[in-house]
C-alpha cells in the first residue's frame, strides 16, 4: 500500500488517534511513476489501491511529527504539493511531511528487492521485509536498524515518515557512508546540509550522525568511519565482525 513502515509504530508513540485515521486497505500516497530521466524501472507495477485523499489518508500523511523530525536540520520539512514524483497527490494541496529517521535497507527501488538479494548482503528491512530478530545473525548490537538522514537531498528528496515515492527506500548506509556532501562532476556548489542523493545517511550534528542498531542502543557515528566498518554493520547475516568505532 506504499505506506512508510514508520507508521507502525504510531501506537507506540503515543500516536494511536493518528494511527486509527490511516486507511490501511487505501494508498498512503496516488504516485504510481518516478523520473524517467535516469534509469528504470520508472512505474510501478499494479493497481493503485484506492485514492490518498479521498480516504483521509494524505491528511495522516501530511501530519508533522515531532519524534520524527531532528532539532538539528533547518531544512524543508514537507513535500512540494505538486510534486509528481515525491508528493502525495499533484494538485491535491496536501504536502508530505518527511522523516529525519530510516530504516536500514539497500539502495535499490526495483520491486521486492530485498526478497530477491543475496542473505549475506541482505539489510534488516527493505520493500515487504519480514526480518524477525533470530534472523539478525550477525548480533543485534552490531547491526543497523535506523539510521539518521536530512531534509534536503540534491537527487531525489528524503522520504516521508507515511509513504514511499519515488526512491524513497530508506537509507543504505553501507554503500553512501555518513555526510557525503560532495559529488564531482554533478554538484557544483555543495554545501553542508544537502545529502548529494536519495538514501544518504547524515545529519547536521558535528561531524557525524546517529544510527539505532538492531538492540534498540542509538550510536552516535563519525562521518569518517571507514567503509568497510559501515558494510559490515548494514548486513544482518553476512558472518563478518562489524565492531562499532
Amino acid at each position: 500500500m506504499n505506506s512508510n513502515g514508520l507508521m507502525m509504530l504510531l501506537p507506540y508513540l503515543e500516536q494511536h488517534p493518528l494511527y486509527d485515521d490511516y486507511d490501511q486497505t487505501q494508498c498512503a500516497c496516488n504516485l504510481m511513476h518516478g523520473n524517467t530521466g535516469c534509469c528504470g524501472p520508472c512505474t510501478a507495477v499494479g493497481v493503485l489501491a484506492g485514492d490518498a485523499v479521498a480516504s483521509g489518508n494524505a491528511a495522516v500523511v501530511s501530519t508533522r511529527l515531532a519524534v520524527f523530525d531532528c532539532p538539528s536540520d533547518t531544512g524543508r520539512p514537507l513535500q512540494s504539493p505538486n510534486s509528481t514524483h515525491y508528493g502525495i497527490k499533484p494538485g491535491s494541496g496536501y504536502q508530505g511531511a518527511k522523516t529525519n529517521y530510516d530504516f536500514s535497507t539497500s539502495n535499490s527501488y526495483s520491486c521486492n528487492a530485498w526478497t530477491g538479494e543475496n542473505p549475506a548482503r541482505r539489510r534488516m528491512f527493505g520493500e515487504n521485509s519480514h526480518t524477525r530478530v533470530a534472523d539478525v545473525l550477525d548480533g543485534t548490537s552490531s547491526t543497523f536498524a535506523v539510521a539518521e538522514t536530512l531534509y534536503e537531498v540534491y537527487n531525489g528528496e528524503c522520504a516521508g515518515w507515511g509513504y514511499r515515492a519515488w526512491v524513497m527506500v530508506g537509507i543504505d548506509v553501507g554503500r553512501y557512508g555518513i555526510n557525503r556532501w560532495e559529488w564531482p562532476g554533478i554538484i557544483a556548489n555543495p554545501r553542508i546540509g544537502q545529502l548529494r542523493s536519495w538514501a544518504h545517511m547524515g545529519s547536521l550534528h558535528p561531524s557525524g550522525a546517529h544510527a539505532m542498531m538492531a538492540d534498540g542502543s542509538v550510536r552516535f557515528l563519525t562521518e569518517t568511519t571507514d567503509s568497510v566498518v559501515l558494510e559490515r554493520l548494514s548486513t544482518m547475516a553476512g558472518g563478518e565482525v562489524g565492531a562499532l568505532p
